[in-house]
């Protein structure tokens, strides 16, 4: 199995334990899901003119734009555990949390970042659940592509 395998399986598993995670909480605390992910597609899908003027269906392309919303999310997840595993690595053991942490924060703030500037929110009106609903799924995320693939890559090496 090449690193790009081993990044795409360390990515799928993070993203799997992101989901797990935001639908935990949102069964525990009863918070509907978010609309940022629909909202960034629909943006995509403006700015490429694919949008029709009048729709005689509005529902279909809301469901157009939930559908693409979280196939860029397992993308993202996908594409981050890849890199992951071609980053280079240290000769240096370090504890699995920092990496992992590292990982999810700056997946976060790509997120986000890319969120933002499509309009789609604003992390400057979050209150503080709104950044926890954010920040522990990723830091989730990030741990667990960091445990799956630094077996399989230190493997390799």
């Amino acid at each position: 199995m090449n690193r790009l395998s081993r990044g795409l399986l360390a990515g799928a598993a993070g993203t799997l334990a992101l989901d797990v995670a935001t639908y935990a909480d949102m069964a525990l605390r009863g918070r509907p899901s978010s609309t940022v992910p629909a909202k960034v597609a629909e943006r995509a899908f403006q700015s490429a003119g694919l949008v029709p003027e009048e729709d005689t269906t509005p529902p279909r392309w809301c469901h157009r734009f939930q559908g693409v919303g979280a196939l860029l999310g397992y993308g993202t997840g996908l594409g981050v555990g890849m890199l992951y595993a071609l980053a280079p690595r240290s000769r240096r053991r370090v504890h699995t949390l920092l990496p992992g942490l590292v990982v999810g924060v700056l997946t976060m703030a790509a997120t986000d970042a890319v969120s933002t500037m499509a309009g789609a929110t604003d992390p400057g009106t979050w209150d503080l659940a709104s950044w926890m609903s954010d920040a522990v799924p990723h830091a989730i995320y990030g741990v667990t592509v960091v445990l799956v693939c630094r077996p399989l890559v230190n493997r390799s090496s």
